[in-house]
């Protein structure tokens, strides 16, 4: 059976579990937890990364007249990380990422004649200074997070990568049902079934680009 979708991989949880009790409702939780691991990350209990968040190509979403409301701004919708921020001008111009802590002690100016610099991310809303005003406009690619497959029924990570939902929804199946025997197996083949959607996405990225190395002031290729 292909799982292509939401309720082609509920049937197959069950399958691979042999019950017939789960209801729809519980096994979304499964789901939606899966998804937030694929996306944010798989961390061991030291808070080290397994796996890092999710930023893959199929997310990036470009804006090239992104308006500012001043100082704070809400960020896009399913926000996932920006690749890219420049403030449109002549000459147009790259912000610099800093820290709330940053932003706070170097990029709030009394001069009126300065132009932002920097982009920070407080509250939840983007944060350009010094002197963002709402006649700024930015050039922004960011990464949008797929659709939530519980909520929409579909997205292209579940079409593409049907294996990372799968394990990932069955690690904690079976935690819910006590098959933990089984939990070592579900653990491990999530973490190479990511470990595939990390590798595959990265090598579709940069495919087609020659490596360089740099000697002395030489390109070589």
């Amino acid at each position: 059976m292909a799982i292509n979708n939401l309720a082609s991989l509920r049937l197959a949880l069950l399958d691979w579990t042999a019950r017939t009790d789960i209801e729809n409702s519980t096994a979304d939780i499964f789901i939606d937890l899966a998804e937030n691991e694929i996306l944010n990350g798989v961390f061991d209990p030291s808070g080290r990364a397994i796996l890092p968040p999710l930023q893959c190509h199929r997310m990036e979403v470009t804006n090239s007249a992104f308006p500012l409301v001043g100082e704070y701004t809400s960020l896009p919708s399913n926000f996932h990380g920006f690749r890219k921020v420049k403030l449109n001008g002549n000459p147009a111009r790259d912000l610099d990422y800093v820290t709330p802590k940053v932003f706070d002690a170097t990029y709030l100016s009394s001069d009126l004649t300065s132009v932002p610099v920097a982009y920070s991310i407080e509250g939840g809303l983007l944060r350009v200074g010094p002197n963002a005003g709402a006649t700024d406009t930015l050039a922004i690619t960011y990464y949008e997070a797929p659709d939530n497959l519980v909520a929409t029924g579909d997205n292209w990570l579940v079409l593409t990568y049907p294996l990372a939902y799968l394990y990932g929804a069955l690690r904690h199946l079976a935690i819910y049902t006590g098959a933990e025997r089984q939990l070592p197996y579900f653990q491990s083949a999530f973490i190479s079934a990511l470990a595939a959607v990390h590798s595959k996405e990265k090598s579709i990225q940069f495919s087609g680009i020659a490596l360089t190395s740099r000697t002395l002031g030489v390109t070589t290729t």
